[in-house]
C-alpha cells in the first residue's frame, strides 16, 4: 500500500512537472523583460515546491499510522509548496541601472493578500483551533491505552459508550505541532513576498507579489483545510455513532458534516487558487 502510494505521488509529480515545464517553456520564449524573466522564475520555484509537496505528501500517508499520516500530508506539503514560494522571492533582484521611485503606498503584507480567501482561511485556522481545543478536551484512552483516540460516554458508574477513533490528543498535538511550524513559514514567506526588492515594472512588480501572496495563502488554506475536514468527520462519526448519547451529540455531529462539506470547499478554491493564477488583479502602487 505505501509503495503504491509513493508511486501515485511520482505519477503525480511527473505529469505537473511536464505541465509546467510546458507552460514555462511558452512563456520563457516570450521572456523579453527582466519582469517576465522575473514572473518565469518565481513560477518555476513555485510549482517546484508544489511537485516536492506531492511526493512528500504521499510519503507521509505511507509512514504514518493510525491515520496520522493523512492528517499531517497536507501539513508536509503546504510547507514545500512554501519553500518553493520562498526560494523564488529570495532570487528577486532590483534591476541595475533603473532609476528606483519610492512609493506612496507602503509594500505591506495587506497590500497583496487576497481579501476574500485570506479572510475564509482565517476564519477556517480560527475554527480548527477551537474544534482541536474541544476534541481534546473531550476525548478519552482507547482500548490500548491511547490517549485522545476514543470519544466515551458515561451516564452513570455502572453504564458506558465509546466510539472510536476520536480526535483527541493522539492526533491534536501532533497536527498542533506542524501547523505551528506551517504558520510561522507562511509568515515569514508573506513578508518576504511584501519586503523583496522590486522590478523596474512597476504594475508587473505588483501584479507578481499579489500572485505570490495568493499562493501563500492557499498552500496554508490547504495544510489547515483537509485537517479541518478530517477532523470535523472523525468527530462527527463518534457523536453520531454513539446511541445512547444526549440528542444535542447527534445535533453537533450533524453541524460537523455540513462544516467539514464547507471545509471541503475551501480546500478545493485553494487548489485552484494555487494552481492557476486569478484574475483579478490590483492596480499597481502609485509612485511619488
Amino acid at each position: 500500500m505505501s509503495g503504491m502510494l509513493l508511486l501515485v505521488g511520482c505519477a503525480v509529480l511527473v505529469v505537473l512537472t511536464l505541465a509546467a515545464g510546458a507552460v514555462l517553456r511558452t512563456t520563457g520564449r516570450q521572456a523579453a523583460t527582466r519582469s517576465d524573466l522575473t514572473a518565469t522564475s518565481l513560477a518555476r520555484w513555485r510549482w517546484a515546491g508544489i511537485g516536492l509537496g506531492v511526493v512528500l505528501a504521499a510519503g507521509t500517508v505511507a509512514a504514518g499510522d493510525l491515520g496520522r499520516g493523512p492528517l499531517l500530508a497536507s501539513v508536509a506539503f503546504g510547507l514545500s509548496t512554501l519553500t518553493g514560494i520562498l526560494t523564488g522571492e529570495l532570487l528577486v533582484r532590483p534591476d541595475r541601472g533603473t532609476q528606483r521611485h519610492a512609493s506612496v503606498q507602503p509594500r505591506s503584507v495587506k497590500v497583496y493578500r487576497p481579501r476574500i480567501l485570506g479572510r475564509l482561511v482565517a476564519a477556517a485556522t480560527a475554527i480548527l483551533i477551537v474544534l482541536m481545543i474541544a476534541t481534546t478536551a473531550g476525548g478519552s484512552a482507547d482500548d490500548q491505552e491511547r490517549a485522545g483516540r476514543w470519544l466515551t460516554y458515561t451516564p452513570n458508574s455502572t453504564r458506558s459508550a465509546s466510539h472510536g477513533p476520536w480526535p483527541g490528543s493522539f492526533y491534536t498535538i501532533p497536527a498542533a505541532v506542524a501547523l505551528l511550524v506551517a504558520g510561522i513559514a507562511t509568515a515569514v514567506v508573506l513578508v518576504t513576498v511584501a519586503g523583496r526588492p522590486a522590478t523596474a515594472d512597476r504594475g508587473a512588480d505588483h501584479a507578481q507579489r499579489r500572485r505570490s501572496a495568493e499562493a501563500v495563502t492557499a498552500a496554508w488554506g490547504i495544510a489547515v483545510g483537509i485537517p479541518l475536514v478530517g477532523f470535523c468527520l472523525t468527530a462527527a462519526s463518534a457523536l453520531i455513532g454513539i446511541a445512547v448519547a444526549p440528542l444535542w451529540w447527534r445535533v453537533a455531529g450533524w453541524s460537523l458534516l455540513a462544516l467539514a462539506a464547507s471545509g471541503l470547499v475551501l480546500v478545493l478554491w485553494c487548489l485552484a487558487a494555487l494552481l492557476v493564477p486569478s484574475r483579478q488583479t490590483a492596480p499597481a502602487p502609485t509612485p511619488a
